[in-house]
């Protein structure tokens, strides 16, 4: 999916798997929006998270960078602060929690084969919570 995005901008076969899928689990829906993200495609890519309440921190982190991306900084904002809440709530690193660290995490995980885009995502999302951004390792 993510190597085509003049054909997410149409549908294609992402919604096919969606429609073939009687009961699509929500991570199709969260890939999808990734994809979509990746093409620029963000009132679909949103459409495609909201299909999808997921409770994982990447999922909120998604939902950051698309929303900054359309504009919507306050909704943004809120949504990087949910990242960090759930990631919080889940970590399980060696380390005492930092954000920052959650940060790096979701930069190495973040299914985005293109390291300038991953490193403008987490960029973004360093921004609305204030802190430094860091630059990916590839």
């Amino acid at each position: 999916l993510l190597w085509r995005p003049a054909r997410l901008q149409r549908g294609g076969y992402g919604e096919r798997a969606l429609a073939l899928h009687p009961v699509a689990p929500d991570y199709y829906h969260h890939y999808l929006a990734v994809s979509y993200t990746a093409a620029g495609a963000y009132q679909r890519a949103l459409e495609q998270c909201q299909s999808a309440p997921m409770s994982i921190p990447e999922h909120a982190a998604l939902r950051t960078v698309i929303l900054n991306e359309m504009g919507k900084k306050t909704e943004a904002r809120s949504a990087a602060n949910e990242f960090i809440i759930r990631a919080e709530g889940s970590w399980a690193g060696h380390d005492p929690f930092d954000p920052s660290m959650a940060l790096a995490w979701y930069g190495q995980i973040l299914v985005v084969a293109d390291n300038r885009r991953r490193q403008r995502y987490t960029t973004q999302i360093a921004k609305l919570l204030g802190l430094t951004p860091y630059e990916l390792v590839s």
